[in-house]
């Protein structure tokens, strides 16, 4: 896929989440200025406020996830890409376990990430933890995503993203995220892949160890 392409793409799917939590920002404000009860407008400001929050978190995940800062190889503030990650986590019914400690990572190692992250969570549309390690063995860095909980699956796009095909629709503003975390794969030395067990599924990511 060409550079401007995935551009618009990318740039349609941040669009498009941007826009649905202002539309629930405006209906607040809406309840405010419109409501006849104390109460409703009350419920309004709430309604405004939590959605205003949300939308500051998503800006400063997409910032990171897709910023020029990913291009750097100067070291990562690691405690706030967990953050990030986090943050994500709570808007979604999986959460993330990111327990062990992780080694020094740089900017893009750590852009990749937050993205590998979020892929990894849209395995569990019906709640459950991914656990989320970073091992050095030697010369080579593994990323390990394991996807526990109620009937995980695999979505077409991510099996299509690592395995190198295009899905059946082809690509659109819907699913190519997995795609884009594939393309940042390559600038890291990585090629993600999947693995389907009985009860999770993983994502992998090994890669040459930058601090080795």
């Amino acid at each position: 896929m060409d550079s401007i392409r995935l551009a618009s793409l990318i740039s349609a799917k941040f669009a498009h989440e941007v826009m649905s939590i202002m539309m629930t920002v405006n209906h607040g404000i809406d309840m405010v200025e419109t409501s006849p009860t104390a109460q409703q407008r009350e419920e309004g400001l709430g309604l405004a406020r939590d959605s205003a929050k949300s939308l500051w978190d998503k800006c400063l995940l997409w910032r990171f996830a897709l910023g020029s800062q990913g291009l750097s190889k100067l070291s990562a503030d690691i405690p706030e890409m967990k953050r990030l990650i986090t943050t994500y986590a709570d808007s979604v019914k999986p959460k993330v376990d990111m327990s062990q400690d992780f080694p020094e990572l740089t900017l893009m190692e750590a852009r990749f990430i937050v993205n590998f992250a979020i892929v990894a969570l849209s395995h569990l549309p019906r709640g459950g933890t991914v656990t989320l390690t970073i091992t050095d063995e030697g010369q080579e860095r593994r990323i390990s995503a394991v996807c526990a909980g109620d009937r995980p699956t695999i979505k077409a796009e991510v099996s299509a993203a690592f395995s190198g095909r295009d899905p059946e629709d082809g690509w659109t503003a819907r699913n190519i995220h997995p795609y884009f975390v594939s393309v940042l794969a390559q600038q890291i030395g990585a090629r993600p892949s999947l693995r389907v067990n009985s009860d999770n599924v993983v994502m992998l990511a090994n890669y040459p160890n930058p601090q080795a």
